[in-house]
């Protein structure tokens, strides 16, 4: 898959009303994954989500407010079916679909 095919399947497995309800915006595609900014957290600001070559996700969560430590978590491993649930998770906002 191209990198814009990446970023388009995985905006499609944690779903545009999910997006919408957390604040996403400035989705970006990039190397292998999809980067995107969040309103609704007060913890994390940025997540970046890229396709490993085992079919899993790695998710980085970024606080640019922070200047010690931008990187808040990262998480490897994560199915599909865990994207909406790891977000709401460490970004402590509410998913609903």
């Amino acid at each position: 898959m191209t990198d814009l095919a990446v970023a388009k399947k995985i905006t499609e497995q944690i779903g545009r009303k999910a997006l919408f309800m957390i604040g996403a915006d400035n989705l970006s595609a990039t190397d292998n994954g999809l980067s995107f900014r969040i309103k609704a957290s007060k913890k994390v600001s940025h997540v970046a989500i890229s396709l490993e070559l085992d079919d899993t996700y790695t998710m980085t969560f970024y606080n640019t407010r922070s200047k010690k430590n931008p990187v808040v978590d990262v998480l490897r491993n994560v199915y599909f079916d865990m994207l909406n649930d790891l977000i709401a998770s460490v970004c402590n906002v509410s998913v609903r679909l």
